[in-house]
């Protein structure tokens, strides 16, 4: 994980969602990694950007529904 990603979590934990989705997408530019335009758009969502219809079709878009990581990551936070 880059230290872009890895600042963008720490933004995300301590409630900074607009740093944290400024973050995330500043890692993909840099690296085209799906779990951080995950990291992303769990950002908009958590600023009420982006519904959880919108996300789960991120979710399913980037292939990442079948390790359950929408609801992990809003579980635990990013």
């Amino acid at each position: 994980m880059s230290e872009v990603h890895e600042r963008g979590r720490a933004a995300f934990r301590r409630g900074d969602y607009a740093e944290a989705e400024r973050l995330a997408r500043e890692a993909y530019e840099q690296t085209a990694n799906p779990h951080s335009r995950l990291n992303e758009m769990v950002a908009r969502y958590a600023q009420g950007k982006l519904s959880k219809t919108e996300l789960d079709v991120t979710i399913h878009d980037l292939g990442l529904e079948g390790g359950g990581h929408g609801r992990s990551v809003l579980a635990r936070g990013y």
